[in-house]
């Protein structure tokens, strides 16, 4: 698994800065492919890394769906990141940073629920 990773990586990175010398559009183009690529390499893991912890949060007693909010959070902020440094990568630091901005709103939304859980926590030890 990491040599693919890796192997693609650099050949990208080859390929990217190879191109943007004449055409940064291309290259710009060419390395949101080979994020989607490495992400796609990367999934098999992810789902393993994300079997292992569901089965370590049900062995601790954790409830599902605060496991599926924490994997959702998780997920979005990954997302979020690699998007808003693609935004860099073509100099447009203001879209990155609304993409940062409605990624922390909609993570924020995602563990509304939580939130509320811990409010009705707190609630229910106060005399």
């Amino acid at each position: 698994m990491i040599p693919r990773i890796v192997g693609t990586a650099v050949i990208g990175v080859l390929l990217i800065v190879t191109i943007k010398r004449n055409s940064p559009e291309q290259g710009f183009i060419l390395s949101v492919g080979a994020v989607c690529i490495l992400s796609f390499l990367s999934a098999a893991a992810i789902a393993g890394v994300i079997g292992y912890l569901r089965e370590l949060a049900d062995s601790v007693g954790l409830d599902a769906a605060v496991f599926d909010t924490l994997i959702k959070v998780l997920g979005i902020s990954i997302i979020i990141r690699v998007t808003g440094d693609l935004c860099r990568d073509a100099n447009e630091r203001g879209v990155a940073s609304a993409v940062e901005i409605g990624g922390t709103a909609l993570i924020i939304y995602t563990a509304l629920p939580m939130f509320g859980s811990v409010l009705n926590l707190i609630k229910a030890l106060l005399p």
